[in-house]
């Protein structure tokens, strides 16, 4: 993000503009401002190469089997700034019954030290794409989901932004948020539900729910009604990551346009 070009004062014209161009800039500086606090910050607290300390600081319960896990950096004084929280992240865990990590995760304790590095992978956003589609399984919702927050709430993005997400019915992991995501003009979720009752299953106000695994016929529906080509990140497990991406070679989608988190 480049540095917003200050205006002269001559600019204003004095005639009450809402917003005037002097308070464009301003706004646009705060956000620089924010945005490189934001990334130094990161960039201090993790590394793709060495470990860093974190303290559990939250856990708060999420699904049957699934919690939130908030870590704190260690090597900074907590104070209060708005909207912030820059030396802090959240991640969702599904807990099984006898996973290594997962064993790992339930014996944690606020106020635990953990170490960690990374996050690892290279993708990265292009504004200037017409069409994506997401598609995920489970907890691979979790990376998509902070994207799909970046891209959704940058008000330069006109990209249309489609969501497959793929569940079980008691398990539909931060179902209320992607609920709310609706409310942008840009998206569309569409859960894809597995082993329910579908007379019984409690579907909210508009929601598009399918009770199947997704097949050749979603992927070109959804082809037929963006017609043009677009790009499909895909994340879940080894074996739902290949079986989608046979699916969507099998409906003739570039393999470039293809990414497996």
């Amino acid at each position: 993000m480049e540095p917003p070009i200050k205006p002269d004062e001559s600019d204003c014209c004095n005639s009450g503009c809402s917003p005037c161009i002097l308070d464009v800039y301003e706004d646009q500086l705060r956000k620089f401002r924010a945005a490189k606090c934001s990334s130094q910050t990161l960039a201090n607290c993790l590394s793709l190469t060495s470990y860093s300390v974190f303290r559990l600081a939250a856990t708060k319960g999420h699904t049957k089997d699934s919690r939130f896990f908030t870590f704190q950096y260690k090597a900074y004084t907590p104070i209060y700034v708005e909207n912030q929280v820059s030396n802090c992240f959240t991640v969702l865990v599904k807990l099984y019954e006898n996973g290594r990590a997962s064993n790992l995760f339930k014996t944690l304790r606020v106020g635990t030290e953990t170490l960690w590095r990374g996050p690892y992978g290279d993708f990265r956003i292009n504004y200037e794409q017409k069409h994506m589609l997401f598609i995920a399984q489970g907890t691979g919702l979790a990376p998509f989901y902070n994207i799909l927050i970046k891209m959704l709430s940058n008000e330069d993005c006109y990209c249309f932004v489609t969501l497959f997400f793929c569940c079980q019915e008691k398990n539909i992991l931060l179902r209320d948020e992607l609920y709310k995501l609706k409310d942008y003009w840009n998206f569309q979720c569409e859960l894809f539900i597995s082993g329910p009752n579908k007379h019984s299953f409690d579907k909210k106000y508009n929601e598009i729910v399918h009770f199947n695994r997704i097949t050749v016929e979603d992927i070109q529906r959804f082809m037929e009604s963006v017609k043009g080509s677009f790009k499909v990140p895909i994340c879940g497990s080894q074996s739902f990551c290949d079986n989608i991406k046979n699916i969507l070679l099998e409906c003739n989608v570039a393999k470039e346009n293809i990414t497996v988190f």
